[in-house]
């Protein structure tokens, strides 16, 4: 049994160490001229994205990483126009996307990754007109988007189940602006919404017409409190708006009276207005905001209270911002670009407080695409000597490296849409070869991988033929409890609330896997062997 373990933890160590090497797809437009891939997505594991092969014009394409497996899901518009699909959003494992295919107009659709399963849901605009619709969002399983800028829309993917929720032409003349910085906590959707009698104030919707209602008037008036940047911090919804006091953070649990102002902003009639780029780490809320007459544009945080509503550091001195931007949370950690005033806009990383925020290395870049690639952040970087390429940090000047120089020399590849599924980075990139088209690094570390828990459960026996005692410490089992089992590709196979200590595994084929036990908003991972 020893050697057996031994074994296998050499080939786990093996398999998430080998070398992650960029490599092209797939030539979909064969040659030089570049199939414009773009609009990369993530649906369960399988990557769609819009892309031409020089005959078909722009249409749907998924792949599994593989050339193979690197095809075109159907030919919606059959001339060499192309469907022109887009806004792609995944709603619970179905694609919901608008596509033109030459007979209805742009109109929305849904795909299951096959061409029987890539249909037109409803043709809303009757005949060749188009539907301009947008801002397609999942909330609980229902398709809810914009249509010309003020109807508030959902589907169920039927076309009975695609109707209007809210419109100017009731409730006395409502109009929604329903903006990309939404929320969707716990099946809602919180955006901001206009009437003529509120002007633009805090909405919520569930996908039913009873359910599309106004959360709180929070500055009353036409004007408005102007609701935005909004983000979710364990089962709170915190947002930028402005009341009578001035632009501060708010909060809300989706109820009126839980709707509450955090704190006001340093300078709360300030020319540079609200709070931005809210970004959740961990529990903790970090922030851009403008002190101008003191610090300047400059890192905060907040834990939800006004006193625990600070300055992380006033990373240029004075009153010179540091303009702070592309806040990303990779496992913890903050990365983000800003300037001390000495070196330039540069990578830095925070851990919330003072002494930890420092600058990660001098690149003397322009940097874009920030991603948490299950662990690591990779980023674009335009650097003098090499151009635009793609890079990679883990948090050090030393592991703060160029990835690969796809096309070599000072030009560029212009790698784009860096765009995460199981353990492959899929991005855009052209090698001055072959165009614009689709690659991948593969082979990086699950996600589950990543995540810096403490195990409070053990299984028994592992390894396991048919099934395994769950053994838990520390905390009583409950039906609230989700169980997920992950392959080694960190593909999820299975999820389920608890319902036994029992666990059984009969159908899982030899191999190895991960269980996650997801309670109270956190989760804690085990790896387990299949041994029939």
């Amino acid at each position: 049994m020893k050697t057996k373990f031994t074994l296998v933890t050499m080939l786990i160590a093996a398999f998430f160490t080998q070398a992650q090497t960029p490599a092209m797809v797939k030539d979909i437009n064969s040659g030089s001229g570049g199939s414009n891939t773009t609009a990369l997505i993530d649906v369960n594991g399988t990557l769609f994205l819009r892309a031409s092969d020089g005959t078909n014009g722009n249409e749907l394409w998924k792949s599994n990483g593989t050339d193979a497996g690197t095809v075109m899901v159907k030919n919606i518009d059959p001339t060499t126009n192309g469907s022109a699909s887009g806004q792609y959003t995944n709603v619970n494992g179905t694609l919901f996307f608008h596509a033109n295919d030459g007979t209805h107009g742009k109109e929305l659709w849904k795909s299951d990754g096959t061409d029987a399963g890539t249909v037109l849901v409803k043709d809303i605009s009757f005949g060749l007109g188009d539907t301009d619709l947008e801002f397609l969002v999942n909330v609980n399983g229902i398709c809810v988007f914009q249509i010309n800028g003020e109807e508030l829309w959902r589907s169920d993917g039927t076309d009975a189940g695609t109707y209007m929720l809210m419109a100017p032409s009731i409730n006395t003349g409502i109009g929604f602006n329903v903006r990309t910085d939404f929320c969707v906590m716990n099946g809602i959707m919180f955006f901001q919404g206009e009437d003529t009698t509120n002007g633009d104030e805090l909405w919520k919707t569930d996908g039913t017409t009873a359910g599309t209602v106004l959360v709180k008037d929070i500055k009353p008036g036409i004007d408005g409190s102007g609701p935005e940047y909004f983000k979710e911090v364990n089962g709170t919804m915190f947002f930028s708006a402005k009341d009578a006091s001035g632009y501060g953070i708010w909060k809300s649990d989706g109820t009126n009276p839980g709707t509450v102002l955090v704190a006001n902003l340093p300078e709360p009639f300030g020319f540079n207005g609200g709070a931005t780029q809210l970004t959740n780490v961990n529990g903790t809320l970090f922030y851009t905001a403008s002190d101008q007459f003191v610090n300047g544009f400059e890192l905060w945080k907040s834990d939800g209270t006004a006193a625990g509503t600070v300055l992380v550091k006033d990373i240029n001195p004075g009153t010179p911002d540091s303009g702070p931007g592309l806040l990303t949370n990779v496992n913890g950690t903050l990365f983000f670009t800003a300037t001390d005033g000495t070196n330039g806009n540069e990578l830095w990383k925070s851990d919330g407080t003072s002494a930890g925020t420092v600058m990660v290395k001098n690149l003397d870049a322009l940097y874009s695409d920030f991603t948490n690639a299950n662990g690591t952040l990779y980023f674009v970087a335009l650097v003098s000597s090499s151009g635009s390429e793609l890079w990679k940090s883990d948090g050090t000047d030393a592991g703060t490296t160029i990835v690969a120089d796809i096309m070599p020399g000072v030009q560029s590849s212009l790698p784009a849409s860096l765009t995460v599924v199981g353990t492959n980075l899929f991005f855009v990139a052209n090698d001055g070869t072959h165009g614009k088209e689709l690659w991948n690094i593969s082979g990086l570390p699950s996600a589950i991988e990543e995540e810096k828990t403490v195990s409070t459960f053990t299984l028994f026996p592992n390894p396991v033929a048919k099934s395994f005692e769950l053994r838990i410490t520390g905390y009583e089992l409950n039906t609230e409890m989700q169980l997920q089992i992950f392959d080694l590709a960190g593909k999820l196979i299975r999820s389920e609330k608890i319902s036994s200590n029992r666990i059984d595994v009969s159908e899982l084929a030899n191999g190895f896997y991960t269980l996650s036990l997801n309670t109270n908003g956190k989760s804690q991972q085990q790896k387990f062997i299949v041994q029939h």
